[in-house]
């Protein structure tokens, strides 16, 4: 199974908004209108953090490539013939799992309480998963398995906490408090749902301040190729109040998303709207002003 299906959604996220502020920029019309762009930079650059601690999020709860340690959603394969029974879910070796995403070796040190289910997190110039290149910062877990097919999992930290990206540019995160909620159902308990809910606030790459919440739901099927996705994001950044919805995202493994899968920015103060929604092999920018614009994106070329 995949790392957390959560972090690759995430992760998409930022480059559909960076494809929206293409269209936004290249409109003279557009320009117009009194924040312009810089909704599309902000909601984007938020998103980016939000996709960094995501993936770190899925670090630390995906396990192993197959599953059979780590803080976990086991895989079918994994618990075959196991007493737990196939697809359940487990709390097991906690942060092995996660320390083999990480480089080099010893850059995150991972120390487990098992009397108060918690785990801290160091990491020291750590390079991970999902374009982190460089995470410094100290995150504490507290863990529960309320039963065989639920994992329950809360993020926290006391100091500021880095994440540097491409060409250097560094995020802060002052304040991280999240929780996750994993289920497994259907008959053979291999349906896969992500319950996300978070606040996060510090200053972005571009060095502006922002403090936001969310909220998504993603759910995947063990060992297959596609998730589907809806969320929603809200709050400051710097003088702009800005919202991001994403609508029936879905998307697989070497394919565009599915036709009707939609990103939306909102500029909460000034009410401006930008919307991002794909078709079959294309995608259609839609503008503050209404006008649109229908390309073909790269995952289609």
């Amino acid at each position: 199974m995949r790392p957390f299906a959560a972090s690759i959604v995430a992760a998409s996220f930022t480059w559909i908004a960076s494809l929206a502020l293409v269209g936004c920029s290249g409109s003279a019309d557009e320009g117009a209108a009194s924040s312009g762009p810089s909704d599309v930079t902000s909601g984007s650059d938020v998103t980016d953090v939000e996709s960094n601690t995501l993936s770190i999020a899925s670090s630390i709860t995906g396990g192993t490539a197959d599953g059979s340690s780590g803080l976990t959603l086991a895989s079918q394969t994994a618990l075959s013939g196991g007493s737990s029974g196939v697809g359940e879910i487990s709390a097991q070796a906690l942060g092995d799992a996660a320390k083999a995403y990480y480089r080099p070796a010893g850059c995150l040190v991972v120390t487990d309480d098992t009397s108060t289910s918690t785990a801290t997190y160091v990491f020291t110039d750590c390079t991970g998963p999902h374009g982190l290149v460089t995470v410094n910062g100290t995150l504490t877990v507290a863990y529960s398995a309320p039963s065989s097919t639920e994992l329950k999992v809360s993020f926290s930290i006391d100091q500021p906490f880095t994440i540097t990206g491409a060409r250097g540019r560094q995020a802060v995160i002052s304040d991280w408090a999240a929780s996750a909620d994993v289920t497994a159902s259907g008959t053979d308990l291999a349906t896969r749902t992500l319950d996300w809910s978070g606040r996060l606030s510090g200053t972005t790459r571009r060095g502006i301040a922002f403090d936001h919440s969310s909220t998504w739901q993603v759910s995947w099927t063990v060992g297959g190729d596609c998730i589907t996705e809806s969320g929603t994001s809200t709050g400051q950044i710097g003088a702009l109040s800005v919202a991001t919805t994403v609508s029936d995202y879905q998307v697989c493994a070497d394919t565009c998303p599915a036709a009707g899968s939609e990103i939306t920015i909102i500029d909460s103060t000034d009410g401006l709207k930008y919307d991002l929604e794909y078709g079959t092999d294309t995608a259609t920018y839609t503008g503050p002003l209404g006008k649109k614009y229908t390309y073909m994106p790269l995952c289609a070329e």
